[in-house]
């Protein structure tokens, strides 16, 4: 039996066992690999996990759009629909790289639509959108996704196929794309983890204002009881004069972990909170500040020094 046959492209002699000619690169009748050729090539491998990359970073963001939302009606509205949106983005991100991980070809046209819409994001956006319809148009990157069966391929898809899936041009864009994921990741980075920190910062802002707020109601309920205020140089004496009459729970510490300072005689009272940095101020300036390092400080006649929310810290 001959060992060997004939390339129907070049003619050239060529083991039975070879998938491809050696000498012009085309298939040889027959399947010959093992069904590897129609398996997920590098660039759909690399943007299917991608997707999966980005829904799961995606989930923390959900709790903290409704948590750092404001506390009026249409700040808590926005955070409500601002964390469904990005619920949304997230399960649709998962599902389709669920898809292009098994190639299928629902998520091949979800994707071409998405690159679509994505060509819009200039520079870098509109860089890799392009190399994805570049990638997602070609003749092999078209039967990657059409459920065909390698051996029912002609030598032309196959061949089709095969350049698709080891073109050194797509293998560069490939490396683009990456370097461009990369670059918009950390510039999304760059802006977003300051206005994170910034937003939790706030956070802990409101409630500490909230908390020193509840204790002063508290003391002037007992003034109201006793003619005078209570007699304390700690919060945790304060605590147990205020509780549980005239405060159900006292909070002892503010939204950073510091304990909160309080100090009160009859005629006066003063609270206050350190502040992020949770150094208590030798010589506070008092008023408004954007200092989250600031200390917040309350006495009888209210606010002597508080930061103001509507401002961005320094």
């Amino acid at each position: 039996m001959d060992s060997a046959e004939n390339c129907p492209n070049c003619g050239l002699r060529v083991a039975r066992r070879s998938a491809f000619c050696p000498d012009c690169g085309r298939p040889l009748a027959g399947d010959r690999s093992g069904g590897a050729l129609l398996r997920r090539p590098g660039p759909v491998t690399f943007f299917s996990v991608l997707y999966f990359v980005t829904a799961l970073v995606s989930l923390p963001g959900i709790p903290a759009l409704i948590l750092l939302a404001p506390d009026d009606k249409v700040g808590i509205l926005l955070g409500i629909v601002g964390a469904f949106v990005v619920l949304v983005a997230a399960a649709l991100h998962a599902v389709l790289g669920w898809g292009l991980w098994r190639l299928k070809g629902w998520a091949r046209l979800v994707w071409i639509a998405e690159a679509g819409v994505g060509l819009v994001a200039f520079p870098f956006g509109t860089l890799i959108s392009a190399f994805v319809l570049f990638y997602l148009f070609r003749p092999g990157v078209k039967l990657l996704f059409s459920d065909a069966r390698e051996d029912d391929l002609t030598a032309e898809e196959r061949w089709a196929v095969l350049q698709d899936r080891s073109s050194p041009v797509l293998l560069v864009m490939l490396a683009v794309s990456l370097a461009g994921s990369l670059m918009i990741g950390l510039l999304v980075a760059a802006i977003a983890l300051p206005n994170l920190l910034n937003a939790v910062d706030r956070g802990k802002t409101k409630r500490t204002l909230a908390d020193l707020q509840a204790i002063a109601a508290g003391v002037e309920r007992y003034r109201s009881d006793h003619g005078a205020y209570p007699v304390a140089s700690d919060i945790a004496t304060l605590s147990g004069l205020l509780q549980p009459n005239y405060l159900n729970s006292v909070p002892l510490q503010d939204g950073w972990q510091g304990e909160f300072v309080a100090e009160s005689d009859v005629d006066e009272f003063l609270l206050l909170s350190s502040g992020k940095d949770g150094i208590v101020e030798s010589n506070p300036q008092g008023g408004i500040t954007t200092d989250f390092d600031a200390d917040i400080i309350l006495i009888q006649d209210g606010f002597v020094q508080r930061p103001d929310l509507g401002a961005r810290p320094r």
